[in-house]
């Protein structure tokens, strides 16, 4: 199994914040990593999801219209991607917004060289 070097932990820390992002609304939404792990052929991540909307009201004076933070957090066994059933949900105004992580996983496990 390979190990999470620092360009292969950057590379797959980039991913997961790209992926989580776009459950994310907002034109100030980001994602964060805060943890990234690799045992064995388990990876897991904890990362913080924000969906942020601010308006600007005239003369440098903005209204922030919404801020909503979740943690998330998953773990996938990258040998047995297809039986992990691994989804993660964001919340953001409109209710949560979720998505299965086959696809991340898929990424990931090339990345790390599964």
């Amino acid at each position: 199994m390979a190990e999470l070097t620092e360009a292969i932990r950057g590379t797959a820390i980039h991913l997961i914040e790209d992926y989580l992002e776009t459950l994310a609304v907002g034109n100030e939404k980001k994602a964060s990593v805060q943890e990234l792990n690799l045992n064995g052929s388990k990876l897991s991540f904890k990362a913080e999801v924000v969906s942020k909307q601010r308006n600007k009201l005239w003369a440098g004076q903005y209204i922030t219209v919404y801020s909503i933070t979740t943690t998330v957090t998953a773990e996938v066994d990258l040998l047995n991607i297809a039986g992990s059933d691994v989804k993660v949900c964001v919340n953001t105004p409109a209710g949560p917004a979720c998505a299965d992580i086959d696809d991340l996983a898929r990424a990931l496990a090339g990345v790390i060289g599964v």
